[in-house]
């Protein structure tokens, strides 16, 4: 079983049971799976969780995502309020900037990024010039 969050503005959302398919410019987005949702009384729902998804609703068609697509796999979105507690517990947060930087960069990192720089030099360049 896995478990999604996805942070919207400041509102955490969790599906239930779902499986969604989107089509955007030609490229097909799917997931399936089964998500627990867990209750947090620390945070209570309102009203801004309806008003944000009337709010991406309006960019997802904007985006080429048909109103009935949007509404099929939104209608049983609920918040998910204790992703707000774990916050506070990411190691960006919780560890010292130069204890959590030294852990994300070491020499070979940088070594290996030095590499695929020169790799792809020419891409990078035109790709840089659009």
């Amino acid at each position: 079983m896995r478990r999604f969050s996805c942070i919207v503005g400041s509102v955490f959302l969790a599906m239930t049971q779902a499986q969604a398919e989107l089509v955007i410019n030609g490229s097909t987005i799917s997931s399936n799976a089964t998500v627990p949702v867990t209750n947090s009384n620390t945070y209570t729902p309102n009203n801004n969780f309806q008003s944000c998804l009337a709010n991406l609703r309006s960019q997802a068609i904007a985006a080429g995502v048909s109103g009935s697509t949007y509404d099929r796999y939104t209608q049983n979105l609920t918040p998910d309020y204790s992703v707000i507690d774990k916050l506070n517990y990411q190691p960006e947060f919780s560890t010292p900037i130069w204890d959590y930087l030294s852990g994300l960069v070491d020499e070979e990192r940088v070594a290996l990024g030095k590499q695929k720089l020169a790799q792809h030099r020419d891409v990078l360049n035109r790709a840089s010039q659009v």
